[in-house]
């Protein structure tokens, strides 16, 4: 906030400090940090409205740094297109897994490695597979939350 303003040669403003900050998201679902295994194939983008959400071959690798009820960003070492449709499989807990249709929507280098960053917007995702990924984003957000506060 706004403590004093004055005149100089220059208009002076002094603004008070916070005392802490809190970080808010403005997103529409919640974004749930966490590092997940995950395989994914590559899909013609004429295929993806009506393909299966299937992986195919040859499969790639890839983890999770977070993701959400529509979509994930996703670390990798390879360089992908914006605009390539993935088919991924990510591995929510044991014996588990989600898998969807995705856009790469964003695509970062981190450092100097062969490490990319890449922002993938769900385009398909069964109602059963988005109700799974759904509970788990809620009860692992609900944990990590519950650690946090302990401390």
């Amino acid at each position: 906030s706004v403590l004093a303003q004055r005149w100089s040669r220059e208009k002076i403003t002094v603004l008070s400090c916070p005392r802490s900050l809190k970080q808010t998201q403005i997103r529409s679902f919640y974004r749930l940090k966490v590092a997940m295994d995950v395989d994914f194939s590559f899909l013609e983008p004429r295929e993806a409205p009506r393909a299966k959400i299937e992986l195919r071959r040859p499969l790639f690798f890839a983890l999770t740094s977070d993701i959400s009820e529509t979509g994930t960003m996703l670390v990798m070492n390879r360089k992908i297109e914006v605009g390539t449709f993935l088919v991924v499989r990510m591995k929510i807990s044991q014996g588990d897994s989600v898998r969807a249709i995705g856009k790469v929507v964003r695509v970062k280098k981190l450092g100097r490695a062969d490490k990319y960053s890449v922002a993938l917007d769900f385009v398909r995702i069964g109602e059963n597979d988005r109700e799974q990924l759904r509970k788990y984003i809620f009860h692992t957000g609900r944990e990590s939350f519950l650690r946090q506060s302990r401390t």
